[in-house]
Formats: structure tokens, sequence, C-alpha cells
């Protein structure tokens, strides 16, 4: 069914509010105060045209965007676009009764700086298909360059195609490509759901591939096995001039300039401190960290707490490796007591257990990162609750056209 409706506000994900027969439509790639055609599945609704835009409607830079569902915000004005994040937060934090909190202008990374992506790939209608899905659909978008990511992976995707057109040979069969960008090099990790089988011909194929662009490593993995296809150095990524060795496929901060500005935008406050470092992965924050005191790391990524630990030993760093699952088992307040700072960086589900004994403590400063306003929200009003001020809450917009939006925050006691 076609309708025109008009659109009235904005949603968490960016997509445009209308209502239509007392339904609300749920309509992307639009802005508030345009009047939209759209054709109307139950509450999605599919763009069709913009009869009026809005002051703040913009040319996309992607020829991409509109089907490919990587992006969700590049019909907006830079203005428009950065207060909708910044509004984000505020939104966020007012629902969880922090209104009164001021939210910084939201801080801009570079777009084409992400180090790191995963593309499906499928053998589709005769050929290879290397891509995203388009949004909220299994269509898979064929894509020959990301307006996102970093030049260094994006010269690589075209030649990744053609290369699995000897392995995906066959209707259904599908591919998984995680690409990271490391100090040392791209790291390839190509893992095959249903394939051709690997001979001794095609091992070579792959290992020339690598070669022949320079690749630091490539890995295979298939039937649950990672068969690494060629090693030319240690993959590495450099955390406070430290160079700890990276896993394929392991977790990082979107680009190095991210790693950087959350970093910068913490604000330790003191020198030769006892810092706690919670869910530090392998390092991004302990070793910048490192300049003002010593710190303990708390981690329950055992490989990534190896690799951590080996770069501190190596380069004689004050950084201390300790496992912990901070979700089963929070450090206690009296645990926390011992600390000047703690930084705090979790996973999208936030630090709820962790924060109530936090809350409880007496440490004067800690600085909390977040990738999901929603469980930041959560977490900082069980911290204002136990007594601690929040001072400041910075956006950083390090996933550029996507809808997330990452925040750094300092609570003082």
């Amino acid at each position: 069914m076609s309708v025109t409706v008009k659109i009235e506000s904005l949603g968490a994900q960016g997509d445009g509010i209308a209502h239509h027969e007392g339904r609300t439509l749920y309509v992307p790639y639009t802005l508030s105060g345009e009047t939209v055609e759209v054709d109307v599945k139950g509450k999605q609704a599919v763009l069709k045209k913009v009869v009026e835009p809005a002051p703040e409607r913009a040319e996309a830079p992607c020829p991409h965007f509109g089907v490919c569902g990587g992006c969700a915000l590049q019909h907006m004005s830079e203005e428009a676009y950065k207060t909708f994040k910044q509004q984000k937060v505020h939104h966020a934090l007012q629902a969880a009764g922090l209104d009164a909190v001021a939210v910084e202008e939201v801080q801009l990374l570079p777009i084409s700086s992400r180090r790191r992506t995963v593309l499906k790939a499928a053998y589709m209608k005769g050929k290879v298909q290397l891509g995203y899905y388009q949004k909220k659909t299994h269509n898979l978008i064929n894509i020959t360059s990301c307006l996102v990511l970093d030049p260094a992976i994006n010269t690589l995707l075209e030649a990744i195609q053609k290369l699995l057109n000897s392995l995906l040979t066959k209707q259904k069969h599908t591919a998984e490509v995680s690409l990271t960008l490391t100090d040392s090099g791209v790291d390839l990790l190509l893992t095959l759901e249903k394939a051709a089988e690997i001979d001794l011909v095609m091992r070579e194929k792959l290992a020339a591939f690598a070669a022949a662009h320079k690749l630091v490593r490539f890995v295979v993995k298939h039937s649950g096995f990672e068969d690494p296809i060629a090693m030319h150095s240690i993959p590495v990524v450099n955390f406070g001039f430290v160079p700890v060795e990276v896993s394929s496929g392991c977790f990082l901060q979107a680009s190095k300039m991210a790693d950087e500005m959350l970093f910068d935008l913490m604000d330790i406050q003191g020198k030769n401190l006892k810092i706690a470092d919670l869910f530090c992965g392998r390092g991004t924050f302990s070793f910048p960290l490192a300049d003002y005191g010593t710190v303990d790391a708390y981690e329950a990524d055992r490989i990534a707490l190896q690799a951590m630990q080996q770069a501190a030993r190596q380069h004689k760093k004050p950084v201390e490796a300790i496992y912990l699952n901070l979700f089963q088992d929070p450090l206690s307040a009296d645990a926390l007591n011992k600390y000047d700072a703690v930084v705090l960086d979790p996973p999208r589900a936030g630090a709820e257990a962790q924060c109530v004994t936090l809350a409880a403590s007496q440490v004067p400063q800690t600085h909390y990162v977040s990738c999901n306003v929603d469980s930041f929200a959560r977490d900082a009003k069980t911290l204002v609750e136990g007594g601690y001020t929040l001072q400041k809450i910075t956006p950083v917009d390090q996933f550029r056209y996507a809808h997330h939006i990452e925040v750094v925050a300092l609570f003082t006691k």
C-alpha cells in the first residue's frame, strides 16, 4: 500500500516516525518535517519518494546509500547529523533522570578511517557477491568500495571478490570476510560457511594472493578449524606506543584515531596513581594509563590478557593483567577503594553489576567509555545515586553514518 505521510520526528536508530490511520510508521532515510511517499508493510515503510524535503537534507556521498544497510544517516547535513547524535545521548540521560547533565559537542572522526569490517559473500545467480546486507533483510548488496573504510582495506575488496570465485562455486556457497588494518598491515580472516574444498593447489593460490597483496596474515576458517595460510609478520596494534599482538577478527576500536581521542577525552588527573582498567581488552587504554601510574588491567578474554601481559613485560610497562569475569564476579567496593582512578570500557551490555559496587566505593575519579548510550545511562544513574557527580560527557562519532555513538564520561566523588 502506497501512502503519503509527514515525518514528525526521528527515532533512536535514525528512522523517521510518522502516523497513518492510527498506525506508527518507521521510515528509514527521512528527516523530521519531510513529506514522503512510502510503501507500507506493517510498521515498516519503504521510502519511495521525498515529496517535500527538509532543509537539512543532503546529497548522500556514497552510491550504495539507501540500498546497502551499512549506513543510516548519509542524507543529513553535517550540522543536523551532529545534533541528532548529541540529542541521542541527551535523550538517554533524560530517560534515566539525568537530564540536568550538559552534553558536550560531538567529536567527529574522519570518514574513511575504519580499520576493521566484516563482509558477507555468496554465490548468487552465477557469480560471487561481496558486501553488506540491505537494511532489515538478508539481501546481499554487492559493493566495490565502502566510504567509511580505510583505503588500505578498500583497495582489497575487488581482489577478494575475484579470489572468492574459486571458492564459492555453487548456489548457496557462502563466506564471511573479516578485514583488520593492523599497524603491521592488513589481517584477513576468511570464514568459509559452505564452499569448495581447499586442496594443495587452492592453498598455493591463497598463499600467492596473500603475498601479492602484502597481507600481514591470512587465515581461513572452515569446519571450525583455523587454517593459517600465510603470516609474513606478527600482526600488532600500538597502544600508547606499545605494540600488542592481535588475533584474527579480534575486537578493536573502530580506528587508531578513536583509540587516541577516547583516551585524551578521559582527562586523567594526577600522577603516580594506582589505576584499575576494567574490561581492558588488549590494553587499548592500559598502556597509555601507565604514563600516570601503575595499572591493574581486568579482563575475561584470556588470549587478550596474554597478549597484553607479554607486551607489558617486553616493554617494561607497569601493567598487570588479571583474569576476572566482571559480569559474574565484579570487584567489591573494598577492592576498588585501593585505586585512585577507575577506567571502564564494557561491551554494549554495559557494566550493571560492577557499577553497583563502584557506586559504593570511594574511588575519587571514574572514567566510563561506552558504545551504548542506553546501558551507559542506566549505569550512570547507579553511580550518581551512589554519590558520584557526572562532571562531563562527550559523544565521539567513530561510527560515521551509523546511528551508534560512543561516549566518554567523567564521574567524581
